[in-house]
């Protein structure tokens, strides 16, 4: 269903259909990227591929019967992704991220995106390159400075086969002054190069 599971008629039913689906789907074919999960939340996961930091984020959209418990889970995802690039990106792996989750940014995940943007603005003194890759609403959009960080930015791609497929190319760098529109570009017109 739309926003993973959450809008099903079933929920849990649905929750069980997208585990038994994708979950563990990076070992259907061989690779040498070391995939880490969430311990607890295994379907929250996160690799680093030539020096970019990358999560696989469940961010639902739709309708959240209990906001309490996702409240706590979402709080629990940020902790996961501040260790990640403190232990990544601060050590120096990767010098840029790239999140992925469904859903666009509303008060409900505020319990992620409020101790997220914190912790890049004073932590990390907002100078590493950050994307944010979502569905949820079904058309393109693409914003820069996104939540008032100069090195932050949101994608939203469009829904299924309605556009183009969009072409995102991250470009890591350790070099003073790398920021996200260096970092990250997009092209949307790839169906005029066949």
């Amino acid at each position: 269903g739309d926003n993973e599971w959450n809008d099903c008629p079933n929920p849990e039913e649905g929750k069980s259909f997208w585990r038994n689906t994708f979950h563990e789907f990076d070992k259907h074919w061989e690779h040498a990227i070391q995939v880490v999960r969430h311990p607890l939340q295994p379907e929250n996961f996160h690799f680093v591929h030539k020096r970019t930091l990358y999560f696989g984020l469940s961010i639902v959209g739709g309708k959240i019967r209990d906001n309490a418990s996702y409240s706590n889970e979402l709080k629990d995802r940020a902790d996961f992704v501040k260790s990640m690039i403190d232990q990544h990106v601060v050590a120096g792996d990767a010098s840029a991220v790239v999140l992925f989750g469904h859903a666009f940014p509303v008060s409900i995940h505020d319990a992620f995106f409020v101790p997220l943007r914190k912790y890049i603005r004073d932590h990390l003194g907002d100078k590493v390159p950050i994307l944010y890759l979502n569905g949820d609403y079904h058309f393109y959009e693409s914003q820069k400075n996104y939540m008032g960080l100069q090195n932050m930015q949101r994608v939203q791609v469009a829904q299924g086969t309605a556009q183009p497929p969009l072409k995102i190319e991250v470009t890591a760098s350790s070099r003073p002054g790398w920021n996200a529109t260096a970092a990250f570009s997009h092209d949307r017109m790839l169906w005029l190069q066949y």
